[in-house]
């Protein structure tokens, strides 16, 4: 069932995140941390990052988390359930957003 199919049955109002991403955060609520894995998947569709084969099969924060690894945008050390510091949001942010030019 699609995203919009739901919000005919639930009555719930579109979510424009959604429709620009992708990704369903309707169960999300302020003050819930974002670990690695999550934050991968924000990132991977959000900046609309291509990725490689697996990724775009598997769209999920798995191969998410491993294609920003393989990129060195994600430090790996602490897991994937790490939740990383706003510094390193920022940082990371910073890097993806620079993948286009850095692949020149």
């Amino acid at each position: 069932m699609s995203y919009f199919e739901r919000i005919k049955k639930d009555g719930r109002k579109a979510n424009p995140f959604f429709c620009l991403t992708g990704i369903d955060i309707v169960k999300a609520e302020p003050g819930t941390a974002v670990d690695l894995t999550s934050f991968s998947l924000l990132a991977m569709k959000g900046l609309r990052i291509k990725g490689g084969i697996v990724w775009k099969i598997l769209p999920i924060k798995r191969y998410a988390y491993r294609e920003m690894l393989a990129q060195g945008i994600i430090n790996a050390s602490g897991g994937t359930k790490r939740i990383p510091s706003g510094e390193e949001v920022v940082r990371m942010i910073g890097e993806a957003a620079d993948l286009p030019r850095r692949a020149q």
